[in-house]
């Protein structure tokens, strides 16, 4: 910051000659008269894992009146911004109620509101790099009082520009919450959808099926019309299951910056969605050796080390691309099965419970073509399946397009808080 020229109408400041700064206590642990478990004092003890959010009111543990009394464990104010400093430097927050910190978060209030901004304050506090003018030594470590009173910034001079720039953030920040309660209400809904529309099924009118029309199988109560049957059985109808190339077919060193990708369990996402970001690529020519490990659409590829809940069902997307190296590949017959059908019931519990139980007594079980034949499977009609999985996806569309919206606010967010904190771009007071 000493390297930029100030913007006319700002000025220089320390934290130190702004705001008082009040660093927290921890009680002994190993004194149970001061910790509150059962949380009935309602002393909130925040500890820099509780600063998940900009406003905070409660925390994970609480401690009692007599650890505030032995310890004189200052209060923080409604309103006070907190800010992390050890270890962890840059959170910040704003206490919604009165409570207590650890001595990892310093309790910043204002001196003189007239002049300085609470709001503002606390955004440029999440913004600019409090390490900066500060010594070498102890980058990366941790800071002190001192120090914090030392960090240096600029301002506006007028707090009304001040209360500008704060404002136009905070509307930001007001959609970015909005924006995260939508994707977990989705996200909820999709959970929910999913476990009813995988065990119930729907009928002719989309409508889940009663009560009356579900029975009691080996793999739990499910639609008494649905097949239940074991995935080698079905794969005998035509189909297939084979495991990826092992390293003696594909090295390291074949891998290529452009190319066909190839897939790996790492690609496969919690949601089954495959992820182009750091996949390997191989050479089309390469591809050609490897082309009984093509993919086609319908196709449904399952890690088989790791995780094992990663499997995906292949679309028009990924066609032509590879099953890679850890990664195993069904084929399966055509008119019998939605690969999208399989790959959710198999990250199911239906699924999974199956894998777990193969499992146990090893330390680090891998996916084998045994265990995916004698895998047990509903199977509802074709017509069924896709009307299931096409209520999936439009649910899934929903959530997928708000975390986008998400990503981009915050990437808006960023943007206005370089542009605004540093006077590059200057807002008029209202």
């Amino acid at each position: 910051m000493n390297n930029l020229q100030i913007p006319s109408g700002w000025h220089k400041q320390t934290l130190g000659r702004i705001a008082s700064i009040r660093i927290g206590k921890t009680p002994p642990r190993d004194h149970d008269e001061f910790w509150d478990v059962h949380k009935q004092s309602y002393n909130v003890w925040l500890s820099i894992r509780d600063m998940t959010s900009r406003y905070l009111s409660d925390s994970a543990e609480y401690i009692t009146d007599k650890a505030i009394r032995e310890f004189n464990i200052p209060a923080v104010e409604m309103g006070t911004i907190l800010l992390s400093f050890k270890l962890t430097i840059g959170k910040v927050a704003i206490a919604q109620r009165e409570l207590r910190t650890n001595e990892a978060i310093a309790a910043i209030k204002i001196l003189d509101s007239d002049q300085t901004d609470n709001d503002f304050l606390s955004y440029g506090l999440s913004h600019w790099n409090l390490l900066q003018n500060v010594d070498q030594a102890i980058k990366g470590a941790t800071l002190n009082k001192k120090k914090l009173r030392e960090i240096e910034f600029t301002l506006p001079i007028d707090p009304a520009e001040q209360r500008a720039i704060a404002d136009i953030l905070s509307i930001v920040d007001e959609a970015i919450a909005q924006s995260e309660s939508l994707v977990r209400k989705y996200q909820s809904i999709k959970q929910g959808l999913m476990s009813d529309l995988l065990t119930r099924g729907v009928d002719e009118n989309e409508e889940l099926r009663e009560p009356n029309e579900l029975v009691e199988t080996k793999i739990g109560i499910l639609p008494r019309m649905w097949t239940i049957l074991s995935l080698g059985e079905l794969i005998s109808k035509g189909g297939f299951i084979q495991t990826g190339p092992f390293g003696s077919q594909l090295h390291s060193y074949e891998y290529v910056e452009e190319g066909i990708p190839v897939i790996m369990p790492q690609d496969i996402m919690e949601d089954g969605y495959i992820s182009k970001d750091n996949i390997t690529k191989i050479t089309t020519d390469k591809t050609k050796e490897l082309s009984r490990h093509i993919v086609k659409p319908n196709d449904v590829v399952f890690a088989r080390r790791g995780d094992l809940s990663r499997c995906s069902a292949i679309s028009e997307r990924e066609a032509g691309w590879l099953c890679g190296t850890g990664s195993m590949l069904v084929r399966l017959p055509q008119m019998e099965v939605d690969g999208r059908w399989l790959a959710a019931i198999y990250r199911h519990e239906i699924g999974q419970h199956q894998v777990r139980a193969r499992a146990v007594g090893s330390t680090m079980v891998n996916l084998n073509s045994t265990l995916l034949r004698d895998l047990i499977i509903p199977k509802p009609s074709l017509e069924e399946q896709e009307r299931i999985m096409g209520m999936i996806q439009a649910q899934d569309n929903l959530l997928k397009a708000e975390i986008e919206n998400l990503a981009k606010l915050q990437l808006l967010k960023q943007g206005l808080m370089q542009d605004l904190l540093s006077g590059q771009v200057r807002v008029g007071s209202s």
